[in-house]
């Protein structure tokens, strides 16, 4: 009780706190490029290529965004295993530089290398990993009720581990209309505590698109996955012809992958939370912004 009235007090006092202006000379900025691409197994190349913008450089909106920071004349080239065998060409229909014919392929390691004159040259590598298959997969409807109020069902699946490396996993749960489902519940210590860390919220459920975890504590071993999520999300959608269930994946991802969907959880708790420590986004983008990845993704129909 102490602990919240002490917050309650620093928040009233705070815009009554003396203010004074301070003008600060800010250094101009060398802009960089700025990478970001996650590719799927299967999947045809393509990325987006901008440079970053410095804290003095004019606030752009719609339309002048793209032409103001895309980069449309680099020379692109991807590696595999080392081996360079695709260049990337600038498509000014969705702003990205794509290929048409060469595809991801599982087990093969990728270097996405951009040279732009004017800019120092970036790089960045990411390996896809073993396709992990899932196996088992149960929707029970109805199961009780949670903290809310609210009807549940119970989703249950599992997957064997790869034993012979740390591995890392992402759960998505989609609704039967594409869309993430919102607030899912799991007992599950091994999932990351993606969840809103602020002292004025009893929050204790999951985004269905952060559900993160790796094998440290069941590497090698049949992993079996038991999380709960409003009945009502669980609908299906009928449309002419066709009936859309909701859906599961299971990716298999990058420790790269992992600490950058760890920091912009963070990131986004610090644009949230007064109380929260300042972070930045992890990239893994050398001399320049921005993240790349590759992934094997295995999807299951719910019903």
């Amino acid at each position: 009780m102490r602990k919240w009235l002490y917050y309650i007090i620093l928040f009233l006092l705070m815009p009554t706190a003396c203010n004074k202006s301070i003008e600060i000379d800010v250094p101009s900025q060398t802009p960089v490029l700025v990478l970001n691409a996650q590719w799927q197994q299967a999947q045809l190349f393509n990325l987006r290529l901008t440079r970053s913008r410095g804290i003095n450089d004019p606030v752009d909106t719609g339309s002048n965004l793209i032409r103001t920071y895309e980069i449309k004349n680099a020379f692109i080239t991807i590696k595999q295993n080392n081996v360079v065998i695709d260049t990337l060409k600038y498509d000014s229909l969705n702003f990205r530089y794509i290929n048409k014919t060469k595809k991801t392929i599982i087990g093969n390691t990728y270097q996405v290398d951009a040279a732009v004159p004017g800019f120092t040259s970036i790089s960045s590598v990411s390996p896809v990993n073993a396709l992990i298959t899932i196996s088992n997969t149960q929707l029970k409807r109805a199961i009780g009720y949670n903290s809310y109020g609210d009807l549940i069902d119970q989703i249950s699946f599992s997957f064997i581990d790869n034993s012979s490396s740390t591995d890392y996993y992402l759960i998505r749960i989609h609704k039967s209309d594409g869309n993430y489902a919102d607030c899912i519940g799991t007992s599950d210590t091994d999932f990351e505590k993606m969840i809103f860390n602020s002292p004025f919220t009893t929050e204790t459920c999951i985004d269905g698109n952060k559900l993160l975890l790796s094998d440290q504590n069941f590497n090698g071993q049949t992993k079996k996955i038991v999380v709960t999520v409003a009945s009502n999300q669980m609908d299906i959608t009928v449309i002419p012809g066709k009936t859309r269930r909701p859906y599961i994946e299971l990716l298999h991802i990058t420790e790269d992958y992992f600490k950058y969907i760890k920091s912009y959880n963070d990131y986004d708790i610090s644009n949230l939370n007064p109380f929260a420590e300042p972070t930045n986004v992890y990239k893994n983008v050398k001399n320049g912004y921005g993240f790349f990845t590759a992934f094997s993704m295995a999807t299951d129909t719910l019903r």
